[in-house]
């Protein structure tokens, strides 16, 4: 749904408030407004419903303050607003029913679960926050995956330059400032499924990003240069739908810009792998690293505030702006299951 708008923050913030009203919520859950019908007794529809309008007036409330919140607590309240929302997100979406006191918990923890960890918690001079991680421990984090179609047991470790690399908003700015090198890729051309085959193109200057992140690549497609343009095409070798790809999906941003997003890193209960994890994941992550760092090590967050880990601050401020809008966002997708736009009409022509 499109909505022509000079206030795209505030159009989308409406559309969320729909959902702050129980009946509605009923409506939604019900498959009376979306797709998504969920089996539930009448008990247990009236219950979710009640706990689903709450968290997402919650969740609005906690974004509405960190607008106006100085930074240095701002990553806070958006983080609690990402939790009210994942909730939210979790009783409404997944196949079975869930209620809030069956996601007491974060699903993530920032304690150490080995010995590296805890040297580097220890360690204040040379700290990072890009070194910074968390670790899945069950709770709202768990759910949330589950609903996307993604299993990970507990102990499994994000740090937050492997996430960080899986922004789109943060792409040019992290290889501007060559802090970290992002992952993602301008999408050309978009992922397209044709006489059961699976196509997309890319930039050809990026093509070095794509092999080394996506397993397998020269085994699912050919490559095919466009003459003249400085693009590459793939195209799969087999038959295949998009619901067959796992390592890449494309991504258009509520600030502007289309992506391809690629698999992130992480470390499995002490054994690298990766995981092809969606934004609102990836924002979850990343946001409860800030927020830790805000609530119980304002040592460090003052060091970044200052200027210090490579001016990160200047990274976060953009990031935290783009998150504003598009979290929000990309959760009402979700509960609709159908893509909310917002623009002006020379913004979208």
């Amino acid at each position: 749904m499109h909505t022509w708008s000079e206030n795209p923050q505030k159009d989308m913030m409406q559309h969320l408030g729909l959902l702050t009203y129980e009946n509605n919520c009923r409506k939604l859950l019900n498959g009376e407004i979306s797709v998504n019908k969920k089996k539930l007794s009448p008990v247990e529809l009236d219950k979710s419903s009640s706990e689903m309008a709450f968290c997402i007036k919650q969740g609005i409330e906690f974004f509405k303050n960190a607008e106006s919140a100085d930074f240095t607590i701002s990553p806070l309240l958006i983080y609690y607003g990402m939790l009210s929302f994942a909730k939210a997100l979790i009783i409404s979406n997944s196949k079975e029913y869930v209620s809030l006191n069956d996601i007491k918990y974060h699903g993530l923890s920032t304690k150490s679960i080995n010995l590296a960890q805890e040297n580097h918690n220890k360690n204040k001079s040379n700290w990072s926050i890009l070194n910074e991680c968390a670790n899945t421990n069950g709770g709202v984090f768990t759910e949330l995956c589950k609903i996307f179609g993604i299993t990970l047991t507990k102990n499994c470790t994000f740090e937050l330059k492997e996430t960080f690399r899986c922004i789109p908003e943060l792409k040019n700015v992290l290889n501007k400032l060559k802090i970290i090198d992002s992952t993602v890729l301008r999408r050309c051309y978009n992922l397209n499924e044709e006489n059961n085959k699976v196509s997309f193109a890319i930039l050809s200057t990026e093509e070095d990003i794509l092999k080394e992140n996506f397993n397998d690549l020269e085994k699912i497609f050919f490559k095919n240069n466009i003459p003249g343009d400085p693009i590459i095409k793939y195209e799969s070798k087999q038959n295949m739908s998009l619901k067959d790809l796992k390592n890449i999906y494309e991504y258009m941003s509520p600030v502007g810009g289309t992506y391809f997003v690629l698999r992130t890193k992480y470390v499995n209960n002490g054994a690298k792998d990766d995981v092809l994890l969606n934004q609102i994941l990836l924002d979850y992550i990343n946001f409860f690293i800030l927020s830790d760092q805000v609530r119980y090590h304002q040592d460090n967050w003052n060091r970044i505030l200052n200027g210090e880990n490579d001016a990160i601050v200047s990274v976060l401020t953009i990031y935290v702006d783009a998150v504003k809008r598009k979290f929000p966002n990309l959760v009402l997708n979700e509960l609709f299951k159908e893509k909310f736009t917002y623009g002006s009409r020379s913004y979208v022509g």
